[in-house]
This record gives C-alpha cells, sequence and structure tokens, in this order.
C-alpha cells in the first residue's frame, strides 16, 4: 500500500487539488442519504412565487438572458469548462472539476452559472453540522440554445462535444464515485483520456465497423482511453442484484459482436464501506464474479471473440484500500477478468494490468479501414474542455476540419452525431466564428 503523495502526479502544480479533495467513498458523507439536496433557479423562483422564499442575490442581479451573455465574454474559459464538466459527469464537485480544468471554482463563476438556468447547485445531506464542498448537476427545464447560439463553434464544440444538454442519470453518490475513479486515473497511471457520463453510451463505444446496433437507451458511468485507443467503459456497482446479472449479459452480447477489439469494460465494485466485513464482501464478490464468467463464457462464440479478455472487474477497496492511499501496483490499474484455470487458486478469475497491451491487448488495426482510427478518441479529447487539463496540452485536431465532418457524419472517433442545429452550427462556423 502507497499513498497518494508517494506517486507522481500528472496534474502539474495543481497537486493540491487532490489533497484537498473531499474522498466520497471513505469519509461517511453518504450515511445519511445517498442524494443530496439541489436547488436551481427555476426551483428558487417557484418558492418565491408561491411565497416559501426570498429571491436569491443572483436573481435579483441578473437575469437568465444575462447570465448567458457574460459566459460568452472574453476570458470566460474557466466557466465555460466548468459547465463542459458539469454536462460531461451529470454530478460533480467543485473540487473535482478544479482538478479536471486546473482553476477553482469561485463563487462569483458559481453565481453566473448558477443564473443561467442551466446548472443546480446541491449539498451532501449529512447527520451533522459539517463543511462539504457544493456539488453541480445540469438541470431538467433550461434552454441550453440560448447560450449554444452565442458561442464560438470552438467553444460549443469544447462544451458539449457535439451532444446535446441532458439532464441524463441521477445517481448522487454513484456518479461522484465515477469522477473520482476516472480522475485518479488520468491523475497518477498514464492512460490518454477520460470521458464522462455524457459520452458513455454503449451504442457509442463501438466503431461503425463492428456488428453493434447504434440506438439504445444503456450507458456507462465514464470512460478511460489508453494510448492505443482501448476504451474501457467504466461501471460502478454497489450491490449484486440481478440487475447486475442483465448488465453484463448485454455487455457481453455487445463485445462478442465488437470485431475491432477495440472496447473493453470494468466493473468497479463499490458497496457503501459502512456495510462491508470479510464475509460479506467475499460472499458479494463471489457473487459477482460468478456472474460476470457466466455471461463471459455462456457460449463458443463469446469465448472465441474473445469477451473474456474484455470483461474486467476490481473492488474500489482493492485499488484504494485505505484514505488517501493505493495498491502498490495500481499505477498500472491491477484489475481481475475470468480467464484463469478454473482449478487455479484464484478460481476462473486472473489479475492482470490493464494499462498492458500485452496483457490486455488493444484493438486491432487490420480490422479498421485506418489503422489511426482507434486512436482519434485521443486526440478529439483534447478539444473536450472537460478532458483533464494536463491531456488537452500538445497537437489537436483543426476545429474547422471537425466542422466540416460535423456537417456530414458527426465527430469522429469521439461520439456519434447529434442532428439538431448541425447544419446550422456548421454553416456559422464556416462564417467565421471559428478561431
Amino acid at each position: 500500500m502507497r499513498a497518494f503523495a508517494d506517486l507522481p502526479y500528472r496534474g502539474g502544480e495543481h497537486r493540491r487539488w487532490m489533497t484537498e479533495r473531499l474522498d466520497p467513498y471513505y469519509t461517511g458523507a453518504w450515511d445519511v442519504s445517498r442524494t443530496a439536496v439541489w436547488l436551481s433557479r427555476t426551483d428558487s423562483e417557484r418558492y418565491v412565487a408561491a411565497g416559501l422564499s426570498k429571491p436569491t442575490m443572483e436573481e435579483e442581479r441578473r437575469t437568465e438572458a444575462e447570465a448567458v451573455q457574460a459566459l460568452t465574454l472574453p476570458g470566460r474559459y474557466a466557466e465555460l469548462a466548468t459547465l463542459a464538466a458539469v454536462g460531461a459527469w451529470r454530478t460533480i464537485t467543485v473540487e473535482q472539476i478544479a482538478a479536471l480544468t486546473g482553476a477553482r471554482v469561485t463563487k462569483r463563476m458559481q453565481e453566473i452559472l448558477w443564473a443561467t438556468g442551466l446548472i443546480a447547485r446541491g449539498r451532501m445531506q449529512l447527520g451533522v453540522s459539517a463543511k462539504t464542498p457544493m456539488l453541480m448537476r445540469p438541470t431538467q427545464s433550461s434552454d441550453f440554445g440560448l447560450l449554444a447560439d452565442r458561442l464560438r463553434y470552438v467553444d460549443w464544440l469544447g462544451v458539449t462535444g457535439g451532444l446535446p444538454w441532458l439532464y441524463g442519470s441521477q445517481a448522487d453518490r454513484h456518479n461522484l464515485l465515477a469522477v473520482e475513479v476516472a480522475l485518479r486515473a488520468a491523475e497518477y497511471t498514464p492512460i490518454a483520456a477520460i470521458l464522462g457520463d455524457a459520452y458513455s453510451k454503449m451504442t457509442r463505444f463501438f466503431p461503425p465497423v463492428t456488428q453493434v446496433p447504434s440506438f439504445g437507451p444503456w450507458t456507462g458511468d465514464g470512460v478511460i482511453v489508453r494510448s492505443d485507443g482501448l476504451r474501457i467503459a467504466l461501471e460502478l456497482t454497489a450491490t449484486a442484484s440481478v440487475s447486475l446479472g442483465e448488465k453484463f449479459e448485454r455487455w457481453a452480447s455487445f463485445l462478442a459482436r465488437d470485431t475491432t477489439s477495440s472496447t473493453a469494460v470494468l466493473f468497479v465494485e463499490a458497496r457503501h464501506p459502512g456495510l462491508r466485513s470479510k464475509y460479506s464482501d467475499r460472499a458479494v464478490l463471489n457473487r459477482i464474479r460468478r456472474m460476470m464468467a457466466q455471461a463471459a463464457t455462456s457460449t463458443m462464440g463469446r469465448i472465441q471473440a474473445g469477451v473474456p479478455e474484455r470483461m474486467l472487474m476490481v473492488s474500489w477497496t482493492e485499488w484504494f484500500p485505505q484514505p488517501g492511499h493505493v495498491c502498490d501496483d495500481y499505477v498500472g490499474l491491477p484489475v481481475w477478468r475470468p480467464t484463469g484455470r478454473p482449478d487455479s487458486p484464484e478460481g476462473r478469475y486472473e489479475r492482470v494490468s490493464l494499462l498492458d497491451p500485452f496483457e490486455v491487448a488493444g484493438p486491432r488495426l487490420d480490422r479498421f479501414p485506418d489503422g489511426s482510427m482507434p486512436r482519434a478518441v485521443v486526440a478529439n479529447s483534447k478539444l473536450l474542455y472537460a478532458s483533464p487539463h494536463w491531456l488537452r496540452q500538445g497537437s489537436a485536431p483543426d476545429p474547422r476540419s471537425i466542422v466540416a465532418l460535423h456537417s456530414t457524419g458527426g465527430i469522429p472517433g469521439l461520439v456519434s452525431p447529434y442532428d439538431g442545429g448541425r447544419a446550422r452550427l456548421a454553416a456559422r462556423a464556416m462564417k467565421g466564428k471559428v478561431s
């Protein structure tokens, strides 16, 4: 076991963001409730109209239109990056946003963003009076078009990645843990990119050359991308329920159709620490392992397609055994998969390094029309304002080339095309709004 402080930190001078960040797993912040208390501008105005409260200072200072206009002024990158992080991860703390963007989320920034009506602010529910970080999430009733119409194309692309502004799935504890596990991987391991919940729709993971359908409502909780372009979907789970078995089955079915082997899935077991014990851990983990192995190896077709090699799992406490600490070999992201011998000491599971391409193979380049296609997601992620600021450094695609592609076929290797208004946005960009 090693302390975070003993590991090389990739985030440069912003190391303090890690040491000051609330640990969303070990601190007991979710002992009272797994959901936070939220307030949006729409909620506040409704309470005022009903005589239940008085207008906030932000409401009195700015209308929604004035707040949106303020976001388009020069020097507002930090605000737009904050908005991008909220849209990408659905629920996120201001400390996590600061770690991603490299800039503190000041009170003034919070006021402007809240006044736009695009985000809601929240607090964790604790049984005692304690200072916890502000939470942010998208609102259900906001009109993002009011801002989109005023943004330069490069800013619109940086904030949304070409996707609509959506409320998305909201499970506060679940979402914050997903942000944290991806963020720590970006801070302390040599991964190439991380993408949020908004970019985790299962049907977007797989290249068009595969047999995976391009429609469906299922999403992951985040994405980790290796330098060779292997996309690892994150799936957090707190139970060994029937629905988890159905999720295993769905992923196994999709992975079997992925002839490019460009996608893997990592299930992170993150039960509440107050429910853990030596015996319950063994029972729950054994049940999870049985369900995963059954889904991955249920047919010869899945075995031949390498599904067991790309269905992975790890326990939160294995990577992070104590607050502020990681396992000794965390930098390689050790995980388990159902590829071992059934009569081995570990049963069917064997331990491998997720970041070692000799242990977890990367995409099959011979299955792509263009061998560089799997790595396009890494290059294009540099255009996203929600990407960790240190991973956005270096060369990135020219946004003007994205404009032409976006008007006909979507943003390659990053997200599927968003049809609504794409021709209008491309036309605006071609008229000189890209800079």
